[in-house]
């Protein structure tokens, strides 16, 4: 919707690189892509986040805190998407008349419910 009022943009015209030109009446321009980031200097700004300077007291140990709650996350999406798939495999063994088979799959599928529960939990 262009020059549309619901959006905030005036009734401005727009140049040759998309950005809205402002008129005499004061209304809002279209942001410029100049304002934005890229993704490497996001990451760049968010590296003391996801692991911590050397030169800090402990820092050994908040890089092990840091790569123990990433695998944790890890673990935990890890054992979301796998579960499923074991409760797919019970229902076939129940299928099939597999009693022993579908009652294995079905305990391995509340095992990694109930991991993905604790890895989301368990953040250090």
């Amino acid at each position: 919707m262009k020059g549309g009022r619901g959006l905030g943009v005036g009734r401005g015209k727009e140049n040759r690189a998309g950005n809205y030109e402002l008129l005499e009446d004061g209304n809002a321009k279209k942001e410029s892509k100049g304002n934005s980031i890229t993704i490497l200097e996001l990451l760049a700004i968010l590296k003391p986040y996801f692991w911590p300077n050397a030169a800090t007291d402990g820092a050994w140990i908040n890089r092990l805190r840091a790569i123990s709650t990433w695998l944790m996350v890890g673990l935990s999406k890890a054992a979301s998407l796998m579960a499923p798939l074991y409760l797919a495999v019970a229902t076939n063994d129940l299928v099939v008349s597999n009693l022993s088979g579908s009652f294995v799959n079905i305990v391995i599928y509340c095992s990694l419910r109930l991991f993905s529960s604790i890895f989301k939990g368990i953040y250090l």
